[in-house]
């Protein structure tokens, strides 16, 4: 089974100054990340407790400053500092995930592409995370890629 490090939580993405170039954001940022990994698997609404938190979550989950980009930059950073002198074991894996239940949320076939089916919806994930190789702690996310496939055509060349 794999640990979290002590000093995983040691250097929090603040420690790097205002991300999304908002300290509103930041720190709202900050709040939802710490819900997130105390309560792992629960939906948005259940990290709240109340209902001016939730709407708030949802605010900054909207807000066009509050990218995706800067999220993996900043894990990323963290990652780098958690790795500082350690033999570090980095592991990646491809996955799937299927959005056709939600499609027409996904007009736009930049955001969602098809997956391996080339009928369903979804995107394609590889995230790679780094763990401290002589413990197995987990020391963070190194990268993460996210992307749609294009619709494949058939062999008469009809998508």
């Amino acid at each position: 089974m794999l640990n979290f490090s002590p000093q995983h939580r040691k250097y929090g993405h603040l420690d790097k100054g205002i991300l999304f170039g908002d300290t509103r954001i930041s720190s709202r940022y900050e709040q939802l990340k710490d819900q997130m990994c105390a309560n792992p698997g629960v939906i948005l609404h259940r990290l709240s407790d109340t209902y001016a938190k939730e709407a708030a979550y949802y605010r900054l989950l909207a807000n066009k400053r509050f990218s995706y980009e800067e999220i993996v930059r900043s894990a990323c950073l963290d990652t780098l500092k958690n790795a500082k002198g350690r033999h570090v074991l980095v592991l990646g894996d491809s996955t799937e995930v299927s959005l056709e239940s939600r499609a027409d949320h996904y007009p736009d076939d930049e955001l969602c592409g098809y997956i391996s089916n080339n009928k369903s919806r979804g995107l394609i994930i590889h995230p790679c995370i780094a763990l401290a190789a002589d413990q197995l702690w987990v020391l963070g996310l190194s990268d993460l890629l996210v992307w749609g496939r294009p619709k494949a055509k058939n062999k008469k060349g009809n998508t």
